[in-house]
């Protein structure tokens, strides 16, 4: 994301774990791979602050309509970045195809408002006439272009560019030095360089940065060249193959200290894995950094390949509470890097993003979810891998926030930017990962997989863009099922069931019947269609059965071969939802078996927390034996009686009668006692 907008939140729940840690004395250094999840409070408590003093600064603009009329196919960027001055001066090549029947100008975004100046423009290596104003940089050209045909145009510029909305930025580290650092998210790259500034058009890039000698300057896909030059400076040349969009396009410059790693593939191919960190954290960055290998052959299990492996996975640190899945190489912020795997999940988070945002690009704002989303769920597929399915499901849980998401899952045009203002921002990033953790409940883990998988490597969206329909299409392609009803809850809809539920038994031949009513009480008029596992514990053990739940009141029925004692919807947490048992009245049951011979079990049912007596009388009405006198909580309870007094002596065969009494209220059942 970026710094007005993005990892913010995944800064924020980065500090929020580590609060907890020092709350609760366990921030220390890791000795393997840490189940990742923090309290939720600690999340959106400190996502709220800290999102209420930047993220409110984003203003997401509508692309301009010309701009449909021409596709980028390369940019090249060759500057000059000057430290001392905070400015920098070079040019920015474009190379475009028509789009349409006849092209005679084309509009690129340049933000007007910064101390930015535009030096000439050429089309083809000709002068050409040009506007500027309002963000647009509008070029004439000359001859125009009929459909499928090519031009190149340069932009010779300088000047200070714009910070107010982090875009380019010069800051200093600890020790004093310079760091220069860019974070484009969501369309801040005109705010440095010139560009058709939208996610849907994914270009190429070379990318060539001249600094002082002293400066290392990182950027996105392969190293190709380094050029040293008789003034003290140096020129760094970056290529970057795969299409690429204009806000992960990347600057990250200071005096780093670089070590790597090594990843291989399945099928044997190498890759680096490249670290730049100030040279007073190389030694935390060194302990922190230590399982990304590990992430990379994790998610390309998971997903498929790392989708960039003919270039490299990296991390450059700089001076920002957040992180930034640029292309390639995620900024991460110095203030992550403390030698004690804190933050492992956040490095996780900006990992899965090179399949999830930098391969797989959003097309619009408004499918920012398709981003953040499956980056929070990676998060949650990466704790399960490292801690088992009990992490996972905890994981899930910590990231429900307590009082519901707000709004719909698709951010609606008339207001994009709700994307990446509080609290919408929850809703993108935690209930995007709650729908994938729920359409996989609903596909099976089998189907989900595979169609991730297949989503990730097709060749409509892989290195492209995909939005939220064309996501819908691609699940029900490859899975072979409508599922318009789950997207028009989860994704278009808001709210979240709320089930309150009741059940009864009966015994009938062959068993017992188990009477089950699911009622939905949510507020809204809209009634959500999901299939619910339900638990039901008997006095044999544990059976379960799937109800698929689409009506505000409905009933289900089914056959047990035991007396059921409790049951329990979605134990595990596939759903998001609200649920509650309603309460039973006071309630109780005739012993299993009855008549008996060695034992019988009771079982009972307690309304309230409260004090409860259970005891077994003869036919006089004198005390034989007192089953229970003790505080219970409300719920389904089960006695054995083994037929034996208050002394520990065998009862007589003949009747007796059990009497519970909760507080005012009692019943009675009749027993039989065998020899």
């Amino acid at each position: 994301m970026n710094g007005t907008g993005k990892h913010t939140l995944h800064a924020i729940r980065g500090l929020a774990t580590l609060l907890a840690a020092l709350i609760l004395g366990t921030a220390a250094a890791a000795s393997g791979p840490p189940r990742a999840a923090g309290p939720a409070r600690y999340h959106h408590m400190l996502a709220e602050a800290k999102a209420r003093a930047f993220l409110g600064k984003t203003r997401i603009l509508e692309p301009k309509p010309t701009q449909e009329s021409f596709d980028v196919l390369h940019y090249g960027l060759d500057l000059s970045v000057d430290p001392a001055s905070e400015s920098l001066a070079g040019n920015v090549s474009i190379h475009l195809r028509s789009a349409t029947a006849s092209l005679d100008s084309v509009v690129l975004d340049l933000t007007s408002r910064s101390q930015m100046r535009v030096d000439s423009v050429h089309v083809d290596g000709v002068l050409a006439t040009y506007t500027w104003m309002d963000d647009a940089l509008g070029v004439a050209l000359a001859e125009g272009l009929s459909e499928g045909e090519e031009v190149y145009i340069r932009v010779w510029y300088g000047g200070e560019p714009e910070t107010g909305r982090e875009g380019f930025r010069f800051r200093e580290t600890p020790r004093g030095g310079p760091i220069i650092w860019t974070l484009s998210e969501p369309q801040m790259a005109r705010g440095w360089w010139p560009c058709k500034d939208v996610p849907a058009d994914k270009a190429t890039a070379d990318i060539s940065v001249r600094v002082p000698e002293s400066l290392t300057a990182v950027s996105n896909g392969t190293l190709v060249d380094i050029i040293t030059h008789l003034d003290g400076t140096r020129t760094w040349v970056w290529q970057e193959l795969y299409p690429i969009a204009t806000y992960l396009v990347s600057l990250a410059i200071c005096e780093y200290e670089h070590f790597e790693d090594r990843y291989v593939s399945a099928s044997g191919d190498t890759m680096p894995v490249a670290f730049y960190v100030y040279p007073e954290h190389l030694m935390r960055a060194q302990e922190d950094f230590e399982y990304t290998v590990d992430m990379i052959e994790f998610y390309a299990s998971v997903f498929g390949e790392y989708p960039f492996l003919d270039e490299k996975y990296g991390m450059a640190e700089v001076p920002w509470g957040g992180a930034m899945e640029h292309q390639t190489i995620t900024s991460y912020g110095d203030g992550l890097i403390t030698g004690t795997h804190t933050y492992d999940r956040i490095i996780a988070h900006e990992l899965a993003h090179q399949w999830w945002g930098d391969s797989v690009t959003l097309e619009t704002w408004d499918d920012i979810w398709l981003n953040e989303g499956f980056a929070v769920y990676s998060e949650a597929l990466w704790a399960d891998h490292t801690g088992g399915e009990t992490a996972y499901f905890d994981y899930m849980r910590d990231i429900d926030l307590e009082n519901g998401f707000v709004g719909s899952l698709y951010a609606p045009s008339a207001d994009p930017d709700s994307a990446f203002q509080i609290p919408y921002v929850f809703t993108v990033y935690d209930k995007g990962a709650w729908v994938l953790h729920m359409l996989r409940h609903v596909l099976g883990d089998s189907t989900f997989f595979d169609m991730l998988r297949a989503y990730g490597s097709s060749a409509s969206h892989a290195y492209k863009t995909a939005n939220t329909a064309q996501f819908q299409s691609f699940v029900e392609n490859e899975c072979g099922r409508d599922l318009t009803w789950f997207f028009d809850e989860w994704i278009y809809g808001s709210g979240r069931p709320e089930y309150d539920y009741v059940w009864e038994t009966s015994a009938v031949p062959g068993g017992h019947r188990l009477s089950l009513q699911i009622d939905q009480v949510q507020d809204a008029e809209s009634v959500f269609r999901m299939p619910l596992d339900i638990l039901v514990r008997t006095l044999s053990g544990e059976t379960s059965f799937v109800a698929v739940d689409s009506l505000r009141c409905q009933e289900f029925s089914f056959m047990l071969d035991d007396y059921p004692l409790d049951v329990v919807l979605d134990e595990d947490g596939w759903v998001l939802k609200r649920v509650q048992e309603r309460r039973r009245p006071v309630a109780l049951h005739r012993g299993f078996p009855n008549p008996f011979g060695n034992q019988t079990s009771v079982v009972f049912d307690v309304p309230q927390d409260g004090h409860v007596d259970l005891s077994v009388y003869d036919v006089t009405g004198r005390l034989v034996k007192r089953l229970v006198d003790i505080w219970m909580p409300a719920t389904r309870h089960s006695v054995v009686w083994s037929g034996v007094n208050d002394q520990g002596n065998r009862v007589a065969p003949g009747v007796y009668f059990c009497r519970l009494k909760v507080g005012t209220r009692s019943e009675v059942v009749r027993l039989v006692a065998l020899r």
